[in-house]
Order: C-alpha cells, then structure tokens, then sequence
C-alpha cells in the first residue's frame, strides 16, 4: 500500500461512511463501531489492508455487494464500479453495470452448468486430455458482463485521471486475480476518490464563502441606493405638493378678489339706481311746486329749461356711459392681468415638473449603466484572476501529475516484469507437468505393448512345452 494512504485517514472515512449509511437506514447499530486496529479481525495482520478492505465494505453496503477479500470479490468488476459511482456519480452511471457470475450463484445449477458432449477418440492426444465443452447462454452473457464492467471501471479511471492502468478484463475476469496488483489498485483508487471528494467540498465551501460576501456586499450597495432614491422621491413629492398648494392658495386668491370686484360693482350700480330714481323723483316733486307756484310766470322759461335740462340730462348719461365702458375696461384689463398671471405660474410649473421628470430619468439610466459597467469590470477582473489560478494550479497539478506518473510508471514496470516472471514460471510448470504426464502415459503405454508381447511369447513357449510333455509321453 502507499505510503500516503494512511490509517488515520482510512478509519476517519469509514466511521463517515458508516454515518451516513447508518442515516439510511443500511446499517444496525451494532455494525457502527468496529476497532480497526485488533488483530484479530486484521487482513494479513496488517491493520492499514484490513482499514482498507473495511472501507470497501462500508461502501458496498449500500449496493448490495459483500466483500471479504481482495481476491475473488473484485473478480467482476462490480466492487470497482461500486466505489467509482459512490464518489464519483458523473463518471459511471450504476444502471449501466451488468449482471455478473456473482448473480448466477442463487439460480439452479442446470442453467449454468458445462455441457458436454463425448466423441470418439481418433488418436490424438489433444482430443484425449481437453473434451470439447459448450457454455451455456447464462453464464456467456454472465462473462460478457464481467468484461463490460472492467471497461466501465477503464472509461471512469481514464475520466478521474491520476490512477495507475492495473486493472484488465483477461487478467481478473473468471479466474482468480492477484491480490497484489487487486490491492494496490484499490489503494490508488482510493487516495483518488478521496482526493476528489476533497476538492468537491474545497469548491463547495468556496462557493458558501463568495455568495455570502456578495450577500454582504452588493445588497447593502443596492439598500443604500434604494434608500437615496427614496429619499430623493420624498423630496420631490413634498416639493409638488408644496407647488400645488401655493397655486391654490394663488388661485384662491385670484377668484377672491373677482368675486369681490364683481359684488362692489353690482352694488355701485344698484347704488347709482336708487341715486338717479331719487334723484329723478326730487326733481319731479321740485318741478310740480315750481309748477305750482310759478305756472303763470315760467311758462316762457320752462321751455328754455327743460331744453337746458334735457341737455344736461344727455351730457350726464353720456358721461356715465363713459365711466361705465372705463370702469369695465378697468376690471376686464385686471381680470386679463390675473389670468395671464395664472397661466404663466401654471405654465413654469409644469415645464419645472417635466425638466425634474426627464432629468430622474436620465440620472436613472445614469445609475444603471454605471452599475452595469461596474459589475462587468469586477466580472472581468474575477475571470482574470480566476483564469490565472487556474492556470497555477493547473500547472503544479501538472508537475505533481508527472513526478507521481513516473514513480507509479517505474513501480508498474516493476510490478508487471514480476507478474510476467511468475506467469512464465507458471507457464512453464505447467508446459512441464504436461510432458511430463505424456511420458508417463506414452512410457506406461511401451511397457504395456512390451508386457503383451512377453505374455504372448510366455504362451506359445508354454504351449509348445506342455506339447512337448504331452508327446513324449505318449511315445
């Protein structure tokens, strides 16, 4: 196992995964603390294997798998897949795995057992030691789904990166792996699955951090703007309530003084009125007594003074008609004068409202390009700074990448110019053994030819003896 996959480590995420399956109802209680470090449940006496193969069975709780070893448990494929979709979901869909030799087990073994068929042997040794054999559909389909489970388990690693390509479909695929390459495997697997789940909570909490400063940041820029444009439309409303007000109270004031003006007028005429009937009363009831007394004496004078009279009867109407058309020129040009005032002060009023109106807007449009503007030079710097982390950490991921590929490359030469020395040796054991049974048949099959012919001759010899016997004494 490598050196930087750790005990600690390994104890502290399994006691994780065991929490969280205990959430889900998939362990008991009793499967939720188990001492790691005993040797008694120890794999190899070595607590960091035994850590180690707790993990993959606290994983693969959930999916219904068991695992006791590092052997034939990983022979399908399924243990890997299990591991891969439980950190790594994006990589390898678990709807994808296809049933196993595992999945056989529980049926009947008619439907998966070897069917064969006896022919004759015409004398070779090849027909004599392998029989023709024919695998039943079950348990074909069951190794294909062997294979196409190691090339999910190939597709994700090659998809994860960082992990050594030690795992092939012909080396484990129904037969009995070995437990060292299966263990260092699983090691590389884990301390990169883990890793992953490192930087995915690394990103999740930068994540919390970034939206919580602009929590803190952007919604108080926006409150404090939203409060200055408040203010600003309390102070314009109060400033038009105040502007209508003051013209009511003008406008008020204006038909006020109309309605006074015209009340004095129509009393100044009513006045008139009555002056000129009592006026015109009094001079009949003066003309009827000087009528009276003077009958005799003015009747040559009363034609000369009722002309001077009438005349002066005449001048005055034409000079109250004069006061009257100066009077009402008077009141109509006062009358004018207000209105026009009234327009004018109407008019300033609304060119004031619809100057205030297009100037909130422009400063509206103002604010909101500013703040555009704003946000798209902080979003470009952040892209800016981010792409240059980004391209550091790329970098030096790089660098770790390529020193860890190179030891890992110069262990896997290693390793597979070991497994190759032990295939050949197991090869050529075999190649041996097998020589070795065909001279033993070939020199038991000489013995036996050589025996018969012995016994055949021992026959004849004592054949011709008893003859021999049997004639002589009859002679």
């Amino acid at each position: 196992v490598p050196s930087w996959l750790t005990f600690e480590h390994l104890n502290a995420t399994v006691a994780a995964v065991q929490r969280s399956n205990y959430l889900k109802g998939l362990n008991s209680p009793s499967e939720q603390a188990v001492d790691l470090s005993d040797e008694s449940i120890q794999y190899f006496q070595s607590p960091l294997l035994t850590a180690l193969l707790r993990w993959c069975q606290t994983v693969c709780v959930g999916y219904g798998l068991s695992v006791s070893n590092f052997t034939q448990s990983f022979s399908d494929g399924k243990v890997f897949c299990a591991l891969i979709h439980y950190y790594f979901s994006e990589a390898l869909d678990w709807a994808d795995v296809r049933p196993t030799t595992r999945d056989l087990h529980n049926k009947p073994k008619e439907q998966i057992a070897v069917e064969q068929q006896d022919k004759p042997i015409d004398g070779n040794w090849v027909g004599v030691f392998s029989p023709p054999a024919r695998v039943s559909h079950e348990l074909r389909s069951a190794l294909e789904g062997e294979k196409y489970n190691f090339e999910l388990v190939e597709s994700a690693i090659q998809t994860m990166g960082m992990v050594p390509h030690l795992i092939r479909a012909f080396d484990i695929s129904n037969t009995t792996p070995d437990e060292k390459v299966i263990i260092t495997a699983v090691a590389h697997l884990c301390w990169r699955l883990l890793g992953m789940q490192t930087e995915r909570r690394a990103v999740i909490k930068f994540q919390k951090a970034w939206r919580q400063w602009y929590q803190i940041h952007v919604v108080a820029k926006k409150e404090f703007a939203a409060s200055l444009i408040q203010r600003s439309w309390r102070k314009f409303v109060m400033r038009k309530r105040v502007s209508k007000l003051v013209a009511r109270r003008k406008a008020e004031v204006t038909i006020a003084n109309a309605i006074y003006a015209y009340v004095l007028r129509q009393r100044f005429l009513r006045q008139r009125e009555a002056i000129r009937s009592i006026q015109t009363y009094w001079r009949g009831v003066l003309d009827r007594r000087d009528r009276c007394a003077k009958e005799i004496a003015a009747s040559c004078i009363q034609a000369a003074v009722r002309s001077m009279i009438a005349e002066k009867k005449k001048r005055q109407e034409d000079a109250a008609v004069r006061i009257q058309a100066w009077w009402r020129m008077e009141q109509a040009r006062f009358r004018f004068g207000q209105l026009k005032k009234a327009a004018s002060i109407t008019e300033r009023f609304y060119l004031a409202a619809q100057v205030r109106n297009s100037f909130i807007d422009m400063r509206n449009a103002a604010v909101k390009i500013q703040s555009f503007t704003r946000m798209m030079i902080a979003r470009k710097a952040f892209n800016q700074e981010r792409s240059k982390i980004i391209s550091v950490q790329a970098a030096i991921r790089g660098q770790l990448q390529r020193s860890n590929f190179a030891k890992q490359k110069v262990a896997a030469i290693n390793i597979q110019r070991v497994a190759r020395g032990l295939i050949d040796r197991k090869l050529a054991a075999a190649k041996r053994d097998a020589v070795r049974r065909i001279q033993f048949v070939a020199r038991v099959h000489i013995a036996h030819n050589k025996l018969r012919d012995l016994l055949s001759k021992a026959r004849a010899i004592s054949c011709a003896a008893r003859g021999y016997l049997a004639r002589k004494q009859l002679n």
